[in-house]
């Protein structure tokens, strides 16, 4: 509900000292308002000089649903994406959580070495759950937990894992 006004450097700017803005009620549009990313949760600190805090966010720690849109590996990566994915891969301890392997694709983003979205990675994840890249694993993810978790482990057995690994 806010207005931007631009004004030529030829035109004549109202004067907006008579208006009073806290006096008008707010436009009631019938959805609650969201946050909009000011006041003092916006990672910025009220000292001068100071860093305003970055967040990182984490990838939701869910299991990756397949999508309508059908992703494949091999016709939507190229075989470097493909070959640098499933070493990512490989070198996590076996099996791995969804958020391990998220967060290992993530940082080869970070590194320049792919140019993968959020959305993209978890089309990733999710077509190397479809084409069995990577098996289902549940297990305690240690001794004293009461319940299974589920882990994802890469199945270095099958065929198409070996030739991306190898390059070929």
């Amino acid at each position: 509900d806010l207005e931007l006004q631009v004004y030529l450097p030829d035109e004549k700017v109202p004067d907006l000292q008579d208006a009073d803005l806290a006096a008008e009620e707010p436009k009631s549009s019938g959805t609650p308002p969201q946050p909009s990313g000011r006041g003092r949760d916006n990672g910025k600190s009220d000292k001068p000089g100071d860093e305003p805090v970055r967040e990182e966010s984490e990838p939701e720690a869910e299991i990756p649903v397949s999508k309508s849109v059908d992703f494949d590996l091999l016709e939507d990566l190229t075989p470097y994406e493909l070959k640098t994915v499933c070493k990512a891969v490989a070198g996590l301890r076996q099996p791995a959580s969804f958020v391990e392997i998220f967060g290992s694709i993530r940082e080869l983003d970070e590194r320049g070495e792919l140019e993968l979205s959020r959305e993209e990675i978890q089309e990733v994840i999710s077509a190397m759950l479809d084409s069995e890249y990577l098996d289902v694993v549940r297990q305690r993810p240690y001794d004293g937990s009461k319940a299974d978790m589920t882990f994802y482990a890469l199945n270095a057995d099958k065929q198409e894992v070996k030739s991306a690994l190898n390059g070929g």
